[in-house]
């Protein structure tokens, strides 16, 4: 029995050789750390804000991009005529709804990635044993959350995460439907783009039309030897 008992124990010390303790498992890869993550990332910790304080942010964020968006635009149509000014006021804020679409689908994304780690009952974890070996000594292993840490997680997905995320992917599929209605209704509109790009494509297609002409007026071995 007592054989047993030692045989017992070196087995138990040879398994916790092999896979790390709860205590020396790396914080950096469990789930409440990600979800400490974005609180101090400045623009993800939106998700954070109450309704009102995030619908006053995202209204910021539409103004500057509609001011990008319609200054770049009217440098193409210029407001010299009233369709111009309908397909450049159109082309403009479709480029702000883009923008900003662009940017809730950066927030949704990390949301939704932390929101799964917390209903996961394992993760992860890359460790590292060796620098001196050739592969560098990385390795990988599942972590088992206790009860305890799972149950926290389920508590902060049901009531923090999963809401958030919920609020997130209606903002951006608003902003998206909206970008897109925007993009075809400037394209149907149309308008007059600036003088200068007319003028830049109207000597390209008399440079090319002088060439052919050139060529087609040209006789016998002549027209020949000019191909070459």
């Amino acid at each position: 029995a007592r054989r047993r008992r030692l045989r017992t124990r070196r087995a138990a010390q040879q398994q916790q050789k092999k896979t790390p303790s709860w205590a020396d498992m790396p914080e950096d890869f469990s789930a409440i750390a990600e979800y400490k993550n974005l609180k101090d990332n400045p623009l993800v910790s939106w998700g954070f804000l109450e309704e009102q304080e995030f619908l006053v942010r995202i209204f910021g964020l539409f103004a500057v991009n509609l001011v990008i968006g319609l200054g770049l635009c009217f440098q193409i149509y210029p407001p010299s005529s009233f369709s111009n000014v309908v397909v450049g006021g159109l082309f403009g804020v479709a480029i702000a709804f883009s923008l900003m679409f662009g940017i809730l689908l950066l927030i949704t994304r990390d949301w939704d990635k932390v929101n799964k780690m917390l209903l996961k009952k394992s993760y992860v974890v890359e460790a590292r044993k060796d620098n001196a070996m050739g592969d560098g000594g990385a390795y990988a292993y599942n972590q088992v959350k206790t009860k305890r840490d799972a149950r926290r997680d389920r508590l902060l997905a049901g009531y923090v995460t999963d809401p958030v995320v919920g609020r997130l992917r209606v903002y951006t599929l608003a902003a998206f439907a909206l970008s897109a209605t925007t993009w075809g209704g400037g394209a149907v509109v149309g308008g007059e783009m600036s003088m200068e790009q007319e003028e830049e494509e109207e000597m390209e297609s008399n440079l090319i039309y002088t060439r052919t002409t050139k060529k087609m007026n040209a006789e016998g071995f002549g027209y020949f030897l000019e191909r070459d």
